[in-house]
C-alpha cells in the first residue's frame, strides 16, 4: 500500500504537509492533525462508559479504561511486575534492572534503534528507506 509507505517515509524525512490553520503546528499524517485540532475545539469524542471522563484520542480512552478493569498488559520479564503503560515498563526496566534490561529487543525498540542509527542517511534523502537501511 503506497499510501502507508508514503506516510511512514515522512517519519524519516521530517516532511509535515498537514498544517493547523489555528496555530500553525504541522503534522506528517492527516489523522494527527485531526486529533490536534481537538485541542482548539475542546471536542472529546471518546467517552468512558464507566465514569464521566472523555478523551480526544481513542488510545487515551483505552489506557484510562485499564484503571477500571485493573488490566496491566505490559509485564517485566525479569521480575514479573506489570504496568498499565509500556513507557512505565521501560522506566521500570531502566531503574530496577539497569540499562541493558531496558533495551531488550522487541519490535518497537529494534525499529527505533535502526532508525536512530540510520537517521542521518534518511533525513533529506530521496532514496527509499529499504535501500538506505541495507547499507
Amino acid at each position: 500500500q503506497l499510501g502507508c509507505l508514503t506516510r511512514h517515509w515522512r517519519t524519516h524525512t521530517g516532511e509535515r504537509p498537514y498544517k493547523c490553520d489555528e496555530c500553525g503546528a504541522s503534522f506528517a499524517q492527516p489523522g494527527t492533525l485531526v486529533n490536534h485540532k481537538r485541542t482548539h475545539t475542546g471536542e472529546r469524542p471518546y467517552k468512558c462508559d464507566c465514569c464521566d471522563e472523555a478523551f480526544t484520542q481513542l488510545g487515551s480512552l483505552v489506557r484510562h479504561k485499564r484503571t477500571h478493569t485493573g488490566e496491566r498488559p505490559f509485564k517485566c520479564e525479569e521480575c514479573g511486575l506489570a504496568f498499565v503503560e509500556s513507557n512505565k515498563l521501560t522506566m521500570h526496566r531502566r531503574r530496577a534492572h539497569g540499562s541493558e534490561a531496558a533495551e531488550q529487543p522487541n519490535a518497537a525498540s529494534v525499529v527505533n534503534d535502526v532508525s536512530g542509527q540510520k537517521r542521518g542517511k534518511l533525513e533529506g534523502s530521496t532514496e527509499s528507506p529499504a535501500k538506505l537501511l541495507k547499507e
